[in-house]
């Protein structure tokens, strides 16, 4: 059997990221500003989560940016 992978979006700040990855969780999503929407946390509070992140925890940056260029920048 391969190895199963968890991901789970909408982390609101590093106690649910912890809780997660205590559930078994290998990644998690992180949900920055959107047009509308539940989910959005700032970017501030997004780097403050990875930061902290173990280093075999991946983490996902959800953006509204269209360009490469916007979502290089964000």
């Amino acid at each position: 059997m391969g190895t199963i992978n968890i991901k789970i979006c909408c982390i609101q700040d590093l106690a649910e990221a912890e809780m997660a990855i205590d559930a078994g969780a290998n990644a998690l999503g992180l949900v920055g500003k959107m047009p509308a929407g539940p989910g959005p946390i700032s970017d501030q509070q997004i780097h403050e989560i990875v930061y902290r992140l173990p280093t075999h925890i991946d983490s996902f940056l959800l953006s509204s940016e269209i360009t490469a260029g916007g979502i290089a920048v964000h």
